[in-house]
């Protein structure tokens, strides 16, 4: 898949080799099917901020309105960039994270760097999150 090429260079190795995985765990899965885990993911993220918060629910939402972006426009993407946003989701939604999403403020940076490079590789660079902003 030649769109992981730019991808690469975006990322850590450990953040890239964890896309990779997503690529492989998602591939098949529906996008209905991640669409849902985000939103169940964003609940489940905002009733932990409300007992705790260090949790950076406000870079969940950030992730979570990107996606809803794309799910907006999802038939605008080829096999490959669907194949890369359902690893993004993915990663965000299904607590694939080298990081914990709610044990920590640095929570979603990881979801936050996975997520930007993937929407870069797409050419959705109007939808990356700015973490220096918080």
């Amino acid at each position: 898949m030649e769109i992981l090429i730019g991808i690469k260079d975006e990322l850590s190795d450990d953040y890239h080799n964890s896309l990779l995985r997503c690529i492989d765990k998602c591939r098949s899965l529906p996008e209905t099917y991640l669409f849902s885990a985000c939103e169940k993911h964003i609940e489940e993220v905002k009733k932990e901020y409300e007992k705790n918060i260090i949790v950076d629910y406000e870079s969940a939402k950030k992730l979570f309105d990107a996606f809803q972006i794309i799910r907006d426009s999802w038939k605008d993407f080829n096999d490959d960039s669907e194949t890369i946003l359902k690893a993004a989701m993915y990663y965000y939604a299904l607590d694939e994270d080298e990081e914990s999403d709610t044990e920590s403020f640095l929570g979603f940076d990881d979801d936050v760097a996975i997520a930007n490079a993937c929407f870069n590789a797409v050419g959705r660079s109007d939808l990356v999150i700015d973490l220096t902003i918080r």
